[in-house]
């Protein structure tokens, strides 16, 4: 897949590297793959779209966003985080996520975070989407990090919104940044209703249990549960 953005092979300080990534990003504890503490990086910052946005090199081990580093720079905004060159495993919340060319990521930055490079050379373009607004917009569908399926229709709509926010002039900015919003709104919409889908189906089945097993006695909860496949807790949740 083409890549969005150029990226940097120049050896840079690992200090200085922390600190351009610190000055754009926000603080993360950033660990080099050799002992010398050399890496080939580079973070630059620059606007797409309305958006203020980083576009980031870096062979080093991992980048890690601690409580710590949460505490000093807390960070009221979502990351955007597309994958255009390498691969990235990506931590957030309990989820694991690894990232090939094209992928993308929203990381909650008010969460620990982690990103795992193995000393691969990797280039991320990271938009820094604010917080207030995005709650504003869309509710919590993002707290705690969200993959973007790239099997969903909308995946190719949000790149190609990418590409052009990256290269249109800066007086586009305000028409590309709606535009872009009203793309996730519409992939949000899409990946609720199949939840909402999903959840309709296993309530129609205990509905149709609960029918069928209403006069046995041994039939309570968690054999409900068991019938459907799900924990206790996931049944409570459905109620």
């Amino acid at each position: 897949m083409k890549a969005l953005s150029r990226i940097s092979t120049k050896s840079t300080p690992i200090e200085v590297l922390r600190n351009d990534i610190l000055q754009i990003c926000g603080a993360f504890e950033v660990e080099p793959a050799r002992r010398e503490g050399l890496s080939h990086g580079r973070a630059r910052k620059r606007e797409m779209g309305g958006f203020d946005a980083a576009l980031v090199s870096l062979d080093a081990q991992e980048a890690i966003r601690t409580q710590a580093c949460i505490r000093r720079d807390p960070g009221e905004y979502f990351f955007m985080l597309v994958q255009d060159v390498g691969e990235c495993v990506v931590q957030q919340s309990g989820a694991s996520a690894l990232l090939r060319p094209g992928d993308m990521f929203i990381v909650d930055a008010t969460r620990p975070s982690k990103f795992v490079y193995e000393g691969q050379l990797a280039h991320q373009i990271s938009v820094h989407l604010p917080r207030d607004e995005m709650i504003g917009r869309f509710g919590g569908v993002c707290d705690g990090g969200v993959a973007i399926d790239r099997n969903d229709p909308l995946w190719l709509a949000l790149r190609a919104g990418l590409y052009k926010m990256m290269h249109a002039p800066p007086d586009a900015g305000t028409q590309l940044s709606e535009a872009f919003y009203g793309l996730m709104g519409a992939y949000f919409h899409e990946r609720r209703s199949q939840t909402l889908d999903a959840c309709g189906q296993i309530i129609e089945r205990a509905l149709q249990l609960m029918t069928r097993h209403y006069r046995d006695p041994q039939f309570g909860p968690s054999a409900l549960a068991l019938h459907l496949g799900v924990s206790a807790f996931q049944r409570h949740k459905l109620q």
